[in-house]
């Protein structure tokens, strides 16, 4: 299984991170939120996002439903990138644009 970090092309507004064992599955992904192909994606080295601080949040073990907004704890206040994931980011030749099959019909 891969991990990606995907982001726009256009201002590099990151898009999310998304794990699957391909670039097909991750296409079909990044299309749940956006144009796929308006896109540019990393494959992720060993790594992670974590909290080195007291009092960081924790996962819940019950879920209710329905789910309030004010109930999701914001997990990535204050994230910190492992040292890796952090070079791989600011790292702008590893980023490659998704780009569409040359039989593609590109809608706009």
């Amino acid at each position: 299984m891969n991990a990606y970090l995907v982001r726009l092309q256009s201002n590099k507004e990151i898009v999310g991170l998304f794990f699957g064992p391909d670039l097909e599955m991750l296409i079909d992904q990044i299309d749940e939120c956006t144009n796929p192909y308006e896109t540019e994606f990393i494959r992720l080295p060993p790594g992670g996002i974590y909290r080195d601080d007291a009092g960081a949040p924790r996962v819940p073990t019950a879920v209710r439903y329905p789910v309030e907004e004010a109930d999701i704890p914001n997990w990535f206040d204050r994230a910190t990138l492992s040292e890796l994931w952090a070079d791989a980011f600011y790292d702008e030749s590893i980023w490659k644009p998704i780009e569409p099959p040359e039989d593609a019909i590109i809608l706009p």
